[in-house]
């Protein structure tokens, strides 16, 4: 399936500026028989966003909601940047990145050759790594609004990431295993940069709080993950495990429908992280996930008034309420068009070292935008979800969260 067909308002112009010239011929009088006519010209520039989204995918549960929440944030900032006298206009080109790294840096290497200079996503960590060297090498700006992994955490670059990165996730799933009273678990790993380093920050944490975790990896790209289910119900047994953590994203759907299958496996606590939460495919893996209690943590919004303002006008135009990256997307997006206002410009080189402290003076839907050393979010906060089961048909509730200042767990559910 390829990108969905265009809707009003998202332009598909290749050029990075344009100058609409508006004519306005006005009679003003006629003296002498001779009638004079006054021309006025105003300059519109118009400035693209692109976008790279997993349409099609693993993550194609959440791209849906990222590509609304973009479009409202360009809608906003341009009637910000007309209610403040710029005569600009920001576009939205949408590719679809289908959760592919290949894809990603092709699409980014489309809207390159069409002169996009600042782009928000891609959602994968796999498809931000597989084109951070191109973006730097022709100073292209991308803005994440989910990638997550610790790898990327690099100096220096155009590589921004609006939500925490994991090194703080690590924390909240460690804490979040500790609350439960589980000291011993097992882990199935999706084997990409995002996975194994989750797990590795995950298995930090918890061994300094007295745990001990153990993982098993599977290639995603894989239909079939009954070998690796097996030797993860093994390895269950041996350890004496009290809970088995998901790191993975729709395929946990197939992974939890097999580890139904394995007493091993089933009778244990289920937990996940942010791969997983609020995707309605994954929730195809059946009632399983509301026996085992299935919970998890991701990245929350702020719970602002703003955030609020944001979550009514999203249901209010698109008809669903907006998922947790969702408003991730919306403030990526609204950092892009604020620093290239502010900028005055559209140069990647120029918007890149203006992000920081643009970022720093925005209060986004999130809370405050300010970025470490990395570029990448420097605070944070997690909702913890669970799947429960309500008439026979399961849902995501909320479950509580972890406060990173603090660094406590705190559980409505359990």
């Amino acid at each position: 399936m390829g990108v969905p067909r265009r809707k009003r308002g998202i332009s598909r112009l290749g050029l990075a500026t344009k100058t609409v010239a508006i004519i306005v011929i006005v009679l003003a009088a006629a003296v002498g028989g001779v009638a004079y006519y006054f021309l006025t010209s105003q300059q519109v520039t118009e400035y693209p966003i692109g976008a790279l989204l997993p349409l099609t995918g693993d993550l194609a549960a959440f791209g849906r909601g990222s590509s609304y929440a973009i479009q409202l944030a360009i809608e906003d900032a341009n009637s910000f940047a007309r209610s403040n006298g710029k005569n600009v206009n920001f576009t939205l080109i949408i590719e679809d990145s289908k959760t592919d790294p290949t894809t990603a840096l092709q699409k980014l290497q489309s809207l390159a050759a069409r002169g996009v200079k600042v782009v928000i996503g891609p959602m994968a960590s796999s498809e931000v790594s597989a084109l951070k060297d191109y973006a730097q090498s022709n100073q292209i700006v991308v803005i994440s609004q989910s990638s997550t992994s610790p790898k990327l955490a690099i100096a220096n670059d155009t590589i921004f990431r609006v939500p925490p990165a994991d090194e703080l996730q690590g924390k909240a799933i460690a804490k979040l295993l500790n609350k439960l009273g589980i000291s011993r678990a097992v882990s199935i790993v999706r084997d990409d940069s995002w996975g194994t380093a989750l797990f590795d920050e995950v298995k930090k944490n918890f061994v300094a709080i007295g745990g001990a975790i153990e993982q098993v990896k599977y290639d995603p790209s894989k239909k079939d993950f009954s070998a690796e289910i097996s030797l993860l119900g093994q390895m269950a047994q041996s350890t004496n495990a009290q809970a088995v953590l998901f790191i993975s994203f729709d395929e946990a759907a197939t992974l939890g429908a097999s580890a139904a299958k394995d007493s091993r496996l089933s009778s244990l606590r289920w937990l996940g992280c942010d791969g997983e939460a609020f995707s309605d495919n994954v929730l195809a893996a059946g009632q399983i996930l509301a026996s085992t209690k299935f919970i998890g943590t991701i990245a929350g919004s702020s719970g602002s008034t703003k955030s609020q303002q944001f979550k009514q006008a999203f249901t209010a135009k698109f008809g669903v309420e907006p998922r947790a990256y969702d408003f991730y997307a919306y403030d990526a997006a609204w950092l892009a068009a604020m620093t290239i206002l502010q900028v005055g410009k559209y140069d990647g080189s120029a918007v890149a070292a203006a992000i920081p402290s643009v970022a720093a003076s925005t209060e986004g839907v999130t809370g405050n935008l300010q970025l470490n050393q990395f570029g990448d979010r420097a605070y944070g906060s997690y909702t913890i979800w669970m799947v429960v089961s309500e008439g026979g048909q399961l849902k995501y509730v909320d479950a509580g969260g972890y406060d990173v200042a603090t660094d406590t767990v705190t559980l409505t559910r359990s």
